[in-house]
């Protein structure tokens, strides 16, 4: 449930007799003048990526149903934000992937903001692996050199085949397939 909590800081300024000024310090997560609540945060992660409401019809939502002013961007911000947390669990993933004998990879072309993107995934009987590249990516990651599509690329090499490379922009890395 969302229930909206006020809560003020104040930061104490003093001034020594030498007029150099020093404020208190606040709560490690107060980071702005204004933020969300983790319950807030939450619930928009999951209405924008699990439920795939567009962003104007989350923002309604939240005003409508919790009475919270949220814009577009914070929404974003609130996106941006959940990636960087979830980051440790996606290179998990991709290290319990790497390290599969069998995976299975596959792409399909998706519409993000009425442009062409590609979703690439990569995954096994329990973990699954998605990742979008647009077109700048892709091209991007051609000019570096990587595969950009998580289809299986196999070489010979003594006597096992082997994924040349599985790609996205942000992971490239060997695999090892099973024969």
């Amino acid at each position: 449930m969302i229930s909206k909590v006020v809560t003020e800081y104040r930061a104490e300024i003093l001034a020594d007799e030498h007029g150099n000024k020093f404020r208190a310090p606040f709560p490690d997560e107060v980071t702005r003048p204004i933020q969300y609540g983790s319950s807030v945060k939450t619930h928009a992660a999951y209405f924008l990526m699990a439920q795939l409401i567009p962003f104007e019809r989350a923002a309604e939502y939240m005003r409508n149903q919790f009475g919270l002013t949220v814009s577009q961007g914070t929404l974003a911000n609130i996106l941006k934000e959940a990636h960087a947390l979830l980051e440790p669990f996606e290179v998990l993933v991709k290290d319990i992937l790497i390290s599969q004998d069998i995976l299975h990879a596959d792409e399909t072309g998706i519409n993000i903001g009425g442009k062409t993107f590609w979703l690439h995934s990569a995954s096994n009987e329990k973990w699954t692996l998605f990742h979008p590249t647009n077109q700048e990516e892709l091209m991007a990651s051609l000019q570096e050199g990587y595969w950009t599509s998580l289809r299986a690329y196999f070489v010979p090499t003594t006597g096992n085949p082997t994924l040349n490379c599985l790609a996205c922009t942000h992971f490239a890395m060997p695999i090892t397939c099973g024969s």
